[in-house]
C-alpha cells in the first residue's frame, strides 16, 4: 500500500526539478530560430554537418523557409461527382486506422501462448455507403510459430506492430473500389525506431515485413501517414543546437531543454502546418528512396502534433494537403486527437477481465485435452485470499 504522506514530502522536495521555468530556453531559441529562418544557405550548412555530428538533423528544400507556415484551408477534394457523392459542400474523405494490442506470455500461467488482437476502424464522412465500421482480429500464437527467434515481449510487439500494417492494406483494398479520397492513419512513427536499438536478428526478421507493407500502399497508391500527439522529437531544436555551436556556444547549446513542438509554436497558427522535412535516422537508410520518412507539423487547434510520410506522398504537395486536413478534422472532430485513432485503439485494448478469461479458457483447454497448466505458486497465492 501506497504511504501518501511519504509521497507528497518527496513531491514537495522535488518540485524545483518538476516545474522548471524554460523562458530563458524559448528567448535563445526564436532569436535563433529567426535568424537560420532568415538565411537561405543554412540548408547547406546543415548538409555539411551531418557526416560529422552525433545530432540527427532533417533536411528540406532549399527554396522553402523553414518559419513558413503552410495554410491547409482549401476543401478536401469531393469523391466522384456520380452517385458516389453527397454533400460537395462537406469534407469528403474516409479515414482508415488499426492499432493493436497484446497478452504477452505469463511463465506464472505455465504456458507460452500469447495474444495479438487488432482494433480496426472505418470512418467516412459525405460519402455514399457505409459511413462506420469497427472491428477487431485476435490472434492467439502458440509461441511454436517462429523458430527463428525466441519469443520475448519484443519479438511480440514487433509481430503485433506486423499485423496492423498488414491489416491497414488489407482494409485500404476492401474500401478502394468506390475512387473516394482515403488515408490509412496510425498511431505513432512511420520510423520504425524500436528495431534500431534491437538486436540485428529482430531487426532482419521485422523490417523487411514493415518495408513489405508500405511497399504494398505506395504501389496501389493507398495514403498512409503516422500521427505524433505530443511529439517529443528534438530534430528542429537539433538545427537551434548547430546554429548555437557554429557560433561557439556549446554550452548553451547542451542546455537547451526544448522538444520541436515549441519551435513550431514559434510560427504555427491553428489550422497550419510547417514545411516537410526529411528523416535521417540511421534506420530510414533501409527504407526504398519512394518510402524514405518525412515528417510536418501541424497545429490542430488543442496542440502540435507531428505527421509522418513517406517520400511518395511527401513529393506530392496536394497530397500533403490532404493528409493534413484530414487529421486537423479527425482531430476537431475527437476534440484534440484523431478520432479513428481513438476508436481504433478502444477495438484493440486488452482489458484484465479479457486477460483472466484468456486464461481460463487456456485452462479448460487443456482440462479437455487432459493436459496440466503447470502454474506458479505466484499465480496460486493471487487466487486465494489469505490473513
Amino acid at each position: 500500500m501506497l504511504d501518501r504522506s511519504k509521497l507528497l514530502q518527496q513531491m514537495h522536495a522535488l518540485a524545483g526539478q518538476l516545474f522548471i521555468d524554460f523562458s530563458g530556453d524559448y528567448a535563445c531559441a526564436r532569436e535563433v530560430w529567426e535568424k537560420i529562418s532568415q538565411d537561405a544557405a543554412f540548408i547547406y550548412t546543415v548538409r555539411a554537418a551531418q557526416a560529422g555530428t552525433p545530432l540527427l538533423l532533417p533536411t528540406w528544400e532549399p527554396a522553402q523557409s523553414l518559419s513558413c507556415a503552410c495554410s491547409i484551408a482549401q476543401p478536401i477534394a469531393t469523391a466522384p461527382t456520380h452517385e458516389q457523392s453527397v454533400d460537395t459542400e462537406q469534407l469528403c474523405y474516409r479515414v482508415i486506422s488499426v492499432d493493436g494490442s497484446q497478452i504477452y506470455p505469463d511463465r506464472h500461467q505455465g504456458s507460452s501462448c500469447f495474444l495479438i488482437n487488432v482494433g480496426m476502424v472505418m470512418l467516412a464522412y459525405g460519402i455514399v455507403g457505409k459511413a462506420a465500421a469497427l472491428s477487431c482480429r485476435p490472434t492467439v500464437y502458440s509461441g511454436q510459430e517462429m523458430t527463428d527467434v525466441f519469443v520475448s515481449t519484443e519479438v511480440i510487439n514487433g509481430q503485433r506492430q506486423e499485423a496492423e500494417l498488414q491489416e491497414g492494406f488489407r482494409l485500404c483494398a476492401a474500401y478502394a473500389h468506390d475512387g473516394a479520397p482515403q488515408l490509412l492513419l496510425f498511431d505513432g512513427s512511420l520510423v520504425f525506431w524500436h528495431l534500431e536499438a534491437q538486436d540485428t536478428r529482430l531487426r532482419d526478421r521485422f523490417l523487411p515485413a514493415y518495408l513489405a507493407s508500405l511497399q504494398q500502399l505506395y504501389e496501389a497508391r493507398h495514403l498512409v501517414a503516422g500521427y505524433i500527439s505530443a511529439p517529443r522529437s528534438r530534430e528542429l531544436v537539433n538545427l537551434i543546437k548547430l546554429a548555437l555551436i557554429k557560433e561557439g556556444k556549446e554550452s548553451e547549446a547542451e542546455a537547451l531543454r526544448l522538444v520541436d513542438a515549441h519551435v513550431a509554436h514559434f510560427f504555427l497558427t491553428p489550422g497550419t502546418r510547417s514545411i516537410v522535412f526529411k528523416n535521417h535516422a540511421s534506420i530510414c537508410e533501409h527504407y526504398a528512396e519512394h518510402l524514405q520518412p518525412h515528417f510536418f507539423y501541424v497545429h490542430v487547434g488543442d496542440e502540435i502534433g507531428r505527421v509522418e510520410i513517406p517520400a511518395w506522398i511527401a513529393a506530392d504537395e496536394r497530397l500533403v494537403t490532404f493528409v493534413a486536413q484530414v487529421i486537423v478534422d479527425q482531430c476537431a472532430k475527437g476534440y484534440g486527437y484523431p478520432v479513428a485513432i481513438a476508436e481504433a485503439h478502444e477495438q484493440a485494448v486488452v482489458k484484465g477481465a479479457d486477460r483472466d478469461f484468456f486464461y481460463q479458457a487456456l485452462n479448460r483447454l487443456s482440462i479437455a485435452h487432459k493436459q496440466r497448466m503447470l502454474g506458479s505458486q505466484k499465480s496460486m497465492k493471487k487466487r486465494r485470499a489469505s490473513f
